[in-house]
């Protein structure tokens, strides 16, 4: 039988529960009413924010440019599909924090000019 009182730490403490179902046969038994679920964990959180500074974003869009010539020539001839390689390339580099908003903007700006 469990202490009630023990509030040690376990592995499941900080998860995302979209659905009970989709919970493994453990976590689901030790599931309850009165189970905290916390997200994003203060360790996360830092890593969610979205890169607001736009010298950054910038030089990872030159990088992607310039390593991905063929792309830019496939965008020029007409094929959107190129553009969404782009945009995900930028994605890539800056490891999902550039705001895709602003990735569009920029990357369809440097492209026409």
């Amino acid at each position: 039988m469990e202490d009630p009182n023990d509030n040690a730490p376990r592995s499941f403490d900080c998860i995302i529960v979209t659905s009970i179902v989709d919970l493994p046969p453990m976590q689901k038994s030790c599931l309850t009413s009165s189970t905290l679920i916390r997200w994003p964990p203060s360790s996360m959180a830092k890593s969610l924010k979205q890169m607001s500074d736009t010298g950054e974003l910038e030089k990872i869009i030159d990088a992607v440019l310039a390593a991905n010539a063929q792309s830019v020539e496939e965008f020029k001839a007409g094929k959107e599909k190129a553009f969404n390689a782009l945009v995900g390339q930028v994605m890539k580099a800056s490891r999902g924090k550039a705001n895709p908003g602003q990735v569009n903007d920029r990357l369809k700006a440097r492209l026409a000019g």
